[in-house]
């Protein structure tokens, strides 16, 4: 009897043994699962920002960063593939859930990285990743507001994090010299432009015999030139292209030390983008500075159109525009009634 009841006791305990490790083996499978899920929707989010920018004309200052980008994203979707749409009992038969883990675990370091150069147009899926999934407990009920206004009004660009960017990401390719001068990018306004833009026809081409090869020599109009229209100048100053922005590449890098000058006592601080690199950006495009107890997140990105002004209805939105008619108000001599006039039309 003694005999049979330690082997009872000892089959007990290996079947308990059998269904931990099922039990265990089961739940981290649920967790690649998800995990999975939510990289190809990250992946998904990316593309889906990256096809807006690109319409946007965010990159036409440099046809080669979109490629660029696109090569970049194509490297986590080759990841992604070598895991099945959904990991079962039978895969683990052709690979280790180790081998699963590891992969997974290079396609997250692979959206972190990209993820400075192009993010997710889903705000939500940029905190998840970089802060956590309960990254919602990292803020107060007054942050929280101003989340709520950026994820609705704010369409991001970039994010920098100074735990996982600390060091500046390049971009994954550069061009070439040769590839550099194959794309041409007007630098100067010139006769043919301007007679294009005022649909004048040189008279010389007139009594000349229409020919296909037919070439004009264009003259320079030289911007700084005191006897130039203004109308000509103006043009050669939209055409011509800024020196600071020519390279075409995005400045996606800060420091800890520029951001908390930025920041000062403030968790969320939303400026203007001092590093834009297009005229949209210089318009419309602003920097979200966020402090979270370990480290600083910036995002750049662009303000959405409000037609409806639904932006009001946020409480943090509405106390902004309240301080800002209040200090107008009170600031009736420094100034100008016009400006304050048009301004407060503008809030309303």
């Amino acid at each position: 009897m003694n005999k049979k009841d330690g082997h009872d006791k000892s089959l007990e305990s290996s079947i308990i043994k059998i269904q931990r490790k099922y039990r265990t083996l089961k739940s981290e499978i649920n967790n690649l699962n998800h995990l999975v899920l939510f990289q190809r929707d990250y992946l998904l989010s990316m593309l889906n920002n990256l096809s807006t920018m690109n319409n946007l004309k965010l990159y036409q200052e440099s046809d080669s960063l979109f490629v660029t980008l696109i090569n970049e994203l194509k490297q986590v979707k080759d990841l992604i593939e070598k895991c099945p749409d959904m990991i079962t009992y039978q895969n683990l038969h052709t690979n280790s859930i180790s081998s699963y883990k590891l992969t997974n675990k290079k396609i997250t370091e692979l959206l972190i990285r990209y993820s400075n150069h192009i993010t997710p147009e889903n705000i939500n899926y940029m905190l998840r990743l970089l802060v956590g999934e309960n990254w919602v407990d990292n803020f107060s009920n007054l942050d929280l507001e101003k989340i709520l206004f950026i994820t609705r009004f704010i369409k991001p660009i970039s994010v920098w994090d100074s735990e996982f960017h600390k060091f500046e990401i390049m971009f994954s390719e550069k061009l070439t010299s040769s590839e550099s001068l194959s794309i041409n990018r007007p630098s100067s306004v010139t006769k043919d432009i301007i007679e294009s833009l005022l649909d004048i026809v040189p008279k010389q081409e007139i009594d000349k015999p229409k020919l296909d090869n037919l070439k004009i020599n264009s003259i320079i109009v030289n911007s700084t030139d005191s006897t130039m229209p203004a109308f000509l100048k103006t043009i050669n100053d939209l055409i011509e292209m800024n020196p600071k922005k020519s390279s075409g590449n995005r400045v996606n890098h800060f420091t800890e030390t520029e951001c908390l000058g930025i920041l000062g006592d403030e968790n969320i601080r939303i400026v203007k983008n001092t590093k834009s690199s297009t005229l949209i950006e210089d318009k419309i495009g602003a920097s979200i500075y966020i402090r979270l107890p370990n480290k600083i997140i910036v995002i750049q990105g662009l303000f959405k159109d409000d037609l409806l002004n639904i932006a009001s209805s946020i409480k943090w939105v509405r106390d902004k525009m309240y301080s800002h008619k209040s200090s107008l108000n009170y600031d009736v001599l420094t100034v100008p009634k016009y400006f304050k006039d048009n301004y407060l039309k503008i809030l309303r």
